[in-house]
């Protein structure tokens, strides 16, 4: 078996490369189609599997993705939802693999709160229906309709929020009271099958990297294809797919895990999720995301630090998590494990 990972991380996310530099949804497409080939192309790597694979479904498969991102591209987003769902489904059965979050698991939520003042719980979940022209752009997210962000860390918290300044942000803790299953797009292991080549051109087209320079574009084409799968999943669980019966959501990889942070390079830390409500409501929270969390009171370092909460000085060291300020900003929130509900 051939990882492609290592390849991959040093490669495919290098900075001058062209998946980095790409300046266009098209550019994105190029780079990423590119890159396999090229992989193929190295004998070190490739070559011995890729004559394994069948050629006629590795075409097809490139011909999808060219035609997913030239209906993104020509406003046809009815057809592009359709070239993607052929793309990552055989006939019924979803190419992409599912992960289980096993009931009792925590993770984690931060918002920026510009003044010395804590959120409520119900301020730390999604926005509420009756506020949605507030639903901001993400990078799985679809206008006007609400989801629950979490991150498996406060650390991938802070750096999905843009490194806010660490005192003033408020922070919860989020367990689950189920199972919850999900949609991962990450990157596989290998590439020996054309499950595992969809799996990748998926994760590479939903994980292109944002710049501080485009951060504040009111649209970004890294953002196309991550918003048109997230619909493609939700149309297809509204509609009775057996493939997605139970599914909660989209399990992702921070584009920040790529960056050269100097800080922690552990890929478990820099798991997100998105999950979609389930039930509108005319007001307040779903009320199925609410059954299905507790959730602990926001807590912020400035009232800590009011509070006169003696801290340790921590040093942060690469991959060391446990000896960071995030890993402390986590034992906070829940030392007698005070997770409430949501009121409905």
């Amino acid at each position: 078996m051939i990882s492609i990972k290592n390849k991959l991380y040093s490669l495919f996310f290098n900075a001058d490369n062209d998946y980095n530099k790409s300046g266009s949804l098209n550019e994105l497409k190029n780079s990423t189609l590119h890159f396999v080939t090229d992989f193929y192309r190295d004998s070190t790597y490739g070559l011995p599997i890729y004559r394994k694979l069948p050629i006629g479904e590795c075409l097809h498969s490139d011909k999808l993705t060219t035609d997913v991102v030239k209906a993104v591209n020509n406003g046809d987003i009815k057809k592009a939802m359709s070239y993607l769902k052929e793309l990552i489904f055989d006939n019924e059965r979803l190419r992409l693999n599912i992960s289980t979050l096993k009931k009792g698991k925590i993770n984690y939520r931060m918002r920026r709160r510009d003044n010395y003042d804590l959120y409520t719980k119900d301020e730390m979940f999604h926005i509420p229906f009756d506020s949605l022209k507030a639903v901001p752009s993400y990078r799985y997210s679809i206008s006007g309709f609400p989801c629950l962000y979490l991150g498996a860390s406060l650390y991938s918290c802070w750096e999905e929020t843009r490194r806010p300044e660490i005192d003033k942000v408020n922070f919860s803790a989020f367990m689950n009271t189920l199972d919850m299953k999900f949609v991962d797009v990450l990157c596989p292991n290998t590439i020996d099958s054309i499950d595992n080549l969809v799996r990748f051109i998926i994760f590479a087209l939903c994980t292109n990297f944002v710049s501080p320079n485009d951060d504040n574009n009111k649209f970004k084409f890294q953002y196309a294809i991550p918003e048109l799968l997230l619909s493609v999943l939700i149309s297809e669980r509204n509609s009775g797919s057996k493939a997605l019966q139970g599914i909660d959501g989209i399990k992702y990889l921070s584009t920040r895990y790529f960056r050269d942070t100097e800080m922690f390079g552990v890929e478990p830390v820099f798991y997100n999720y998105v999950i979609p409500i389930k039930q509108y409501m005319d007001a307040g929270h779903c009320p199925e995301l609410i059954n299905s969390f507790r959730v602990t009171d926001a807590k912020a370092n400035f009232d800590r630090i009011l509070r006169r909460y003696r801290l340790k000085a921590h040093r942060v060291r690469i991959n060391n998590y446990s000896s960071s300020l995030f890993a402390v900003m986590e034992k906070n929130l829940f030392p007698k494990k005070e997770f409430g509900k949501l009121k409905k």
